[in-house]
């Protein structure tokens, strides 16, 4: 399956590629939407601090990126040696706990109260506070070639620092991440019902909760990231290669990642947001039949939900049959739907211009 999680690459470093056969979709739980209008005194400040939050966690990713590219070519266990091969890659620097984390930092204890996700919160700006000064450093070290001249003693000790900072970290991301999600559709469903209340089902209402009833499903889709292939693993599948080497051995090779291990779902979970979505695109193809007036963007739109929502059935029906597992032709559908679902997204935001941030 794919998995929604990209990688960055720097112009100078070896190729990586997003992981289009990663793992299958992963459980997601979700909270009850409220159906409370936007109007209420504290959906202002929700929204701000759900923009917040969802702005933190994407602007810290780049830990996450600098910790795969570093064990892409150390071996962990033992630390670096100097003779690597690849120690050219190094790390990658990531950004400091100034204005957008420091602002995220001040929202936590203000108004509303999100009891949970604030703790999360914490939790994981505390997790990422230490590693900003020592993956900084690394990254230097490695790009000024600094472990020639002292014989890589300053690199041994910043893998002992690495290797004890990430795991908390990654541990941290993991744990808020889907709570963080479930907020997102909360306040996009109020921001939905603040907009019928004040348009009716106009155009942008439609766009919105189109939107909304999609994002709810693609939140089953996996958001886990395939492992790195270090240099020696790389070298071992390399050598074992043969005619009968099945493709998917190729498309690692490729990658430079593993796949990931296969998971199961919670295909009912997954069943009823698909329902909700079938919901809302019916009343947007009625709406669509009996609108005579248009714009380009909304002419844009059309046909896209409705493509969705059959590529998803015929995803969720192989699901449903596999008892949630990954089965043939999987992929290659999932493939598809996260494209036409990114396509989809493009369409609807000038259309609704939703105030809540993305989160990928």
């Amino acid at each position: 399956m794919v998995s929604l999680s990209t990688r960055r690459s720097d112009s100078g470093s070896r190729p990586r590629h997003i992981a289009l056969r990663a793992a299958l979709i992963a459980t997601i739980t979700f909270t009850a939407l409220i159906p409370a209008a936007a109007k209420q005194p504290d959906f202002e400040a929700l929204l701000t601090k759900a923009n917040l939050y969802i702005e933190a966690v994407k602007y810290t990713e780049r830990a996450v990126d600098s910790w795969d590219r570093y064990r892409n070519w150390v071996n962990l266990k033992t630390g670096p040696t100097g003779k690597e091969e690849y120690i050219d890659y190094g790390l990658y620097s990531v950004p400091d706990l100034d204005g957008q984390l420091s602002e995220t930092r001040a929202i936590i204890p203000k108004a509303p109260p999100l009891d949970k996700l604030d703790a999360a919160m914490t939790r994981y700006l505390d997790a990422y506070a230490p590693l900003i000064p020592v993956l900084n450093r690394a990254a230097d070290y490695y790009d000024n070639k600094e472990y020639a001249a002292d014989k890589i003693t300053e690199g041994k000790k910043l893998h002992k620092e690495i290797v004890a900072l990430m795991p908390p970290f990654l541990e941290a991301r993991a744990a808020i991440m889907p709570d963080l999600r479930a907020l997102a559709r909360e306040v996009e469903g109020r921001e939905v019902a603040e907009l019928e209340e004040r348009e009716g089902k106009s155009p942008s209402y439609h766009a919105a909760a189109i939107q909304h009833a999609a994002s709810d499903v693609i939140d089953f889709f996996p958001r886990v990231r395939p492992e790195p292939m270090t240099h020696e693993m790389f070298e071992q599948a390399f050598k074992e290669l043969g005619p009968d080497t099945p493709g998917e051995k190729f498309d690692e090779l490729i990658m430079g990642k593993m796949e990931v291990p296969e998971v199961s779902i919670d295909v009912k979970g997954m069943g009823d947001a698909l329902q909700r979505y079938r919901a809302a695109v019916s009343s947007f193809d009625s709406f669509v039949a009996t609108n005579t007036q248009s714009t380009k963007d909304f002419d844009r739109l059309k046909p896209l939900p409705k493509q969705l929502l059959d590529l998803v059935s015929e995803l969720h029906e192989g699901l449903v049959k596999s008892d949630g597992k990954d089965f043939e032709g999987g992929g290659r559908l999932t493939q598809q739907i996260v494209e036409l679902y990114f396509e989809l997204m493009n369409a609807v935001s000038p259309i609704a211009q939703s105030r809540v941030r993305f989160l990928p």
